[in-house]
C-alpha cells in the first residue's frame, strides 16, 4: 500500500492551533497537500514550512478535488465548509471541537461551561457531517476545571488538549483503531454563534454570587479577541469592566454596597455577596478600586441599582439583535478616519448660553426635476463639500435618527450613542451616483443600528482606538429629527448637519469654541453651491466641483492678487525681513493657532537657528531638509 496516499491530507483553518498540529502532522510523514485559511499569518507560516498554501477566499474546491486525498483536518475553522467539500476525502473530513460534545455543540462553548459552572470540560474530534458539531465521535479528552477558571486559561487547556490529544488520533487513523461513536442526540446542547450572555452581560446583583462570579470568570479572554461579552457594572449612567470577583457568604440585601476597602468593594447579591477586587474603564484602563467609588459616591449602606426581569430580557433580546452586525462594526470602526474641518480654530469663550450654536440651513433651492429626498440632497452635499474643503476621499461621520436613539435610551447606556456612517469617495464619480452611494450607506446604517460599548474594549484590532471608548468621538455628523425626538450633540462634536425627517427644517449644530457664526453662515453658502450643481449637473463629477461664486472668484484670483509694490531690488529676503523687524520689532509677524511671534521674536529666532547651521557646517548651496507636519 502506498503510505503517502494512505495519509495524504489537506488543513483547513486560522490559529497558531492549526500550524503546530501540521507540524504533528509532517512529523508523522502525513503528505500535507496544502493549508487553507485567509489568515496572512498562517500563509507566512506555510511559505517558511514548504506546505502548499490555499486562500480560503479562493475556489479552493477545485484545487482540492484535482487529485485524491484521505482526510481533511478543520483545526480553529469557524465557518460552515460547503457540502461538496465535505465529500472529497477518501476517508474522513475531521474537525477539532473545543468542547465535549453532545453537551456542548457550537460557539464559545468553553465559555457556557464555565456560566453553568461545570467542574469538567474537555475537547473533541469527530468527523464533520452536514449537521453542526453533529458527526461521530472520534477522541475525546476531559479535564478539571479549576475555581478561579477564566475563558482564557479554559481555552488554553483547550489548546494544550488538542495538542495532546493529535498525535494519538493519527495513530488511530494510520493504523485503523479508530472506532467512530455516535453522538447521543438527547443531551445535545447548541450555542449559536448569536447566542449571548444574558443581560448582554450587564451584573444583575438579584442573582447568586456564586453565578456572578462565574460570570465575570466566563467572559475574562484576557488580551485576546472576545467575541462573547464583557460582565459589566452599570450605575447611573457609568460602565465599568468587573475584571475579577469572589463569592462570599453572607444574607444581604441584593445591590447593598456591604464593605469598601483598600482594593476592594462588597456588594450584596441575591444569594450571598460578591467581593470585586479589579475593575477596568469602559476603555480598557484600570481604575483603582478607591477612585471608582469616588466617582460613584460609593459607600457603605449605598443601594446600587438592580434590573428587572423586563429590563433583563430588553437587553438580552438587543444584544442577540446587534451582534449580528459585529462583525460589520469591527470592520468599520477598524478603519474609521475622523475628519475635522480646515475652518475648526480654537476660539476660547465664555458663553452664558452654553457652549452650542446653531445657524439654519437654506432648504428654498428648487429641486428642479431632482426625484430623491431632501435629506439625502443634503446629506450627500455636505460629504462632498467636506471632502473637497478636507482633501480626502474617505469620509467618517457620526449618524443619529429618532429609531437610533430610541435604541441607545432602552439600552440602559450600553449602545454608542451614535452610528457611523462612512463613505470613499472617487473624485470622476458623476454627482448623481454620489447621492445614490449616500443614500445606499445610509439606509444599511439604519439596518445594521449601533453597536454595544464593550466592543470597543472586547477586540485589540479596536483598543488602540482611544477616543471611541464609550462611544464614537467622532468631530463631525449628520442626523435627522422629529419635533418629539431632538438631537442632541454628543459631547466631542464639533459640527452637526441637522435635518428634520419631513424635510421642512435644517440646521448646523456647531460647537463655539471651534466656530465663529461668520465661518458657519460661510459654511452655509459654499454648501447651497454643491447642493445646486447637484441638482444642475447631476453628471458632473466631483473633481470639478466649484465652492466659490464668480464674486468670491474675482476676489481671490484677481483682487488679493494685486500685490504688486516697490522695494529694494538690491537687497535679499533675509535682509528686508531684518529691515522690517528693525522698524516694527513689536508687530506680529507670525501666527499658528493659538501661538504669536512679534518681527523681533521671530528674527531672533531665525539668528539662532542660522548659528547652529553655521556651527555645524552648512554654507551656501548646502542642500537642507525642511521637517514639518504635513
Amino acid at each position: 500500500m502506498n503510505k503517502s496516499r494512505l495519509n495524504s491530507c489537506y488543513v483547513i483553518g486560522g490559529d497558531t492551533l492549526l500550524t503546530e498540529c501540521v507540524e504533528i502532522l509532517l512529523r508523522k510523514d502525513f503528505d500535507v497537500r496544502g493549508i487553507i485559511s485567509k489568515n496572512p499569518v498562517i500563509e507566512q507560516w506555510a511559505r517558511n514550512a514548504g506546505v502548499p498554501f490555499v486562500s480560503l477566499d479562493s475556489e479552493y474546491f477545485i484545487t482540492l478535488r484535482q487529485e485524491p486525498f484521505d482526510f481533511l483536518f478543520s483545526i480553529t475553522h469557524l465557518e460552515i465548509i460547503p457540502e461538496q467539500v465535505l465529500v472529497l476525502p477518501e476517508k474522513f473530513s475531521i474537525n477539532f471541537h473545543d468542547g465535549l460534545l453532545p453537551r456542548y455543540a457550537g460557539l464559545n462553548a468553553p465559555a457556557w461551561a464555565l456560566l453553568n459552572n461545570e467542574d469538567q470540560y474537555g475537547i473533541t474530534w469527530h468527523v464533520i457531517t452536514a449537521g453542526v458539531d453533529e458527526g461521530d465521535i472520534l477522541l475525546q479528552e476531559k479535564f478539571d476545571v479549576s475555581p478561579d477558571e477564566t475563558s482564557l486559561s479554559i481555552n488554553t487547556k483547550c489548546f494544550a488538549s488538542a495538542l495532546n490529544t493529535f498525535p494519538a488520533l493519527l495513530d488511530g487513523l494510520i493504523h485503523d483503531e479508530i472506532e467512530p461513536q455516535k453522538q447521543d442526540a438527547t443531551n445535545r446542547a447548541y450555542f449559536g454563534k448569536f447566542e449571548k450572555p444574558e443581560a448582554a452581560g450587564v451584573l444583575d446583583w438579584t442573582k447568586p454570587a456564586a453565578k456572578l462570579e462565574a460570570q465575570i470568570r466566563a467572559l475574562d479572554f484576557g488580551v485576546y479577541p472576545n467575541p462573547f461579552a464583557c460582565a459589566k457594572l452599570v450605575e447611573g449612567g457609568n460602565i465599568f469592566i468587573v475584571k475579577s470577583a469572589v463569592a462570599q457568604t453572607a444574607d444581604p440585601s441584593p445591590g447593598t454596597v456591604l464593605r469598601v476597602e483598600e482594593g476592594e468593594i462588597e456588594i450584596g447579591t441575591g444569594d450571598g455577596s460578591l467581593t470585586v477586587t479589579a475593575i477596568e474603564e469602559i476603555s480598557g484602563e484600570e481604575i483603582s478600586i478607591s477612585e471608582f467609588t469616588k466617582r460613584l459616591d460609593i459607600q457603605p449602606g449605598k443601594q446600587l441599582s438592580t434590573m428587572s426581569a423586563e429590563l433583563t430580557n430588553q437587553l438580552t433580546e438587543l444584544n442577540s439583535r446587534l451582534s449580528r452586525s459585529e462583525d460589520f462594526w469591527i470592520n468599520k470602526l477598524s478603519k474609521l478616519e475622523p475628519v475635522e474641518l480646515p475652518y475648526a480654530s480654537n476660539i476660547s469663550k465664555d458663553d452664558a448660553n452654553g457652549r452650542l450654536g446653531s445657524v439654519g440651513l437654506n432648504l428654498g433651492t428648487d429641486l428642479g426635476g431632482y426625484a430623491g429626498s431632501q435629506s439625502e440632497l443634503q446629506f450627500c452635499a455636505f460629504f462632498l463639500l467636506l471632502a473637497r474643503l478636507c482633501g480626502k476621499e474617505s469620509i467618517d461621520l457620526f449618524y443619529s435618527d429618532p429609531a437610533l436613539r430610541h435604541t441607545a435610551e432602552i439600552s440602559h447606556s450600553i449602545t454608542s450613542p451614535v452610528s457611523l456612517c462612512g463613505m470613499d469617495l472617487n473624485l470622476e464619480e458623476s454627482l448623481a451616483d454620489l447621492v445614490s452611494s449616500v443614500a445606499g450607506e445610509i439606509n444599511q446604517i439604519k439596518e445594521k443600528g449601533v453597536w454595544l460599548k464593550d466592543l470597543l474594549h472586547r477586540h485589540p484590532i479596536l483598543r488602540e482606538k482611544v477616543n471611541m471608548h464609550g462611544g464614537v468621538e467622532i468631530p463631525l455628523g449628520i442626523a435627522t429629527e422629529t419635533r418629539s425626538n431632538k438631537f442632541e450633540p454628543p459631547m466631542n462634536a464639533l459640527l452637526t448637519m441637522v435635518l428634520m425627517e419631513d424635510g421642512s427644517d435644517a440646521r448646523f449644530i456647531f460647537d463655539k469654541n471651534r466656530f465663529d457664526t461668520a465661518t458657519i453662515e460661510k459654511l452655509c453658502q459654499q454648501l447651497d453651491l454643491v447642493v445646486q450643481a447637484i441638482i444642475e449637473q447631476p453628471n458632473s463629477t466631483i473633481s470639478k466641483l466649484r465652492l466659490l461664486n464668480k464674486e468670491e472668484e474675482i476676489q481671490i484670483l484677481e483682487d488679493w492678487n494685486q500685490t504688486e509694490t516697490d522695494y529694494p531690488k538690491d537687497s535679499l529676503i533675509h535682509q528686508l525681513f531684518e529691515q522690517q523687524a528693525v522698524k516694527t520689532p513689536e508687530s506680529i509677524a507670525l501666527v499658528f493657532d493659538d501661538e504669536e511671534l512679534t518681527y523681533h521674536q521671530l528674527n531672533d529666532r531665525a539668528n539662532q537657528l542660522a548659528n547652529e547651521l553655521v556651527k555645524k557646517g552648512v554654507v551656501p548651496g548646502t542642500l537642507g531638509g525642511v521637517f514639518v507636519e504635513r
